[in-house]
């Protein structure tokens, strides 16, 4: 069982890396490759300061 998975390993394997982009050519051509900040993330940190903002509001009032 050992034997034919690895066979299968390999030739997955090659066939990734095979049809794998080149990335120097697609940065060459579309630039510098970047991570766009989720929304999400921003809206989840803003909601974050609010509350801290009114947790620290109620506990200066006690």
């Amino acid at each position: 069982m050992g034997k034919p998975l690895l066979v299968l390993w390999i030739i997955v394997t090659i066939v990734s890396l095979t049809t794998m982009p080149n990335m120097d050519h697609l940065t060459k051509e579309k630039g510098q490759i970047t991570v766009q900040i989720l929304n999400k993330c921003a809206v989840a940190k803003e909601m974050i300061k609010q509350m801290d903002k009114k947790g620290a509001a109620k506990r200066m009032a006690l």
